[in-house]
């Protein structure tokens, strides 16, 4: 009784401890160039890092919050520049979900490589890798097809480098 009493308190509060994780991404203020900081920045990472854990979700309201900060913080930040350029716009013809995805691995290469990043084609280099490999793995059920089945055949050829340097 003793264990099972231990076992069941011991996974709510791993439950609970989960919970708190994740910062309240609405109540986060970032309208101003001086409301953004080292705070907003960790936020933004743990927004992209929540992205990248699940599959899509936009019906999700704690993924449509991330979502919706992250891009938010996107617009805003004024210490970093995000572009979306052809090869972005190539990957969400179809599945707009893809380009949250894809968001979300910009903001986690920025702000993790940050010291290793020589320029914009580098970024968008780790990010896109990224984003091969969250389409990857069968739980995040991403439909691979056109530019990023094109993409993920490069990069297993050692040619995706190459490809997106132009």
């Amino acid at each position: 009784m003793k264990r099972m009493l231990f076992f069941v308190c011991f996974s709510f509060s791993i439950l609970i401890a989960k919970a708190q994780d994740l910062p309240n991404f609405r109540y986060i203020r970032i309208v101003e160039p001086s409301d953004f900081n080292e705070s907003t920045d960790k936020a933004a990472l743990q927004a992209a890092d929540y992205i990248l854990s699940i599959p899509p979700s936009p019906k999700n309201k704690t993924w449509a919050s991330a979502s919706d900060y992250l891009l938010n913080w996107m617009a805003g930040t004024p210490k970093y520049t995000f572009t979306l350029d052809e090869t972005g716009t190539a990957l969400i013809k179809k599945d707009a979900n893809i380009l949250l995805v894809y968001m979300a691995t910009m903001v986690k290469t920025q702000l993790e490589d940050t010291a290793t990043l020589k320029d914009a084609k580098q970024l968008k280099i780790k990010a896109i890798k990224r984003l091969i490999a969250y389409a990857q793995i069968p739980t995040n059920n991403i439909k691979i097809s056109g530019e990023l089945k094109k993409m993920i055949e490069l990069n297993n050829k050692g040619e995706l480098e190459e490809y997106l340097k132009r």
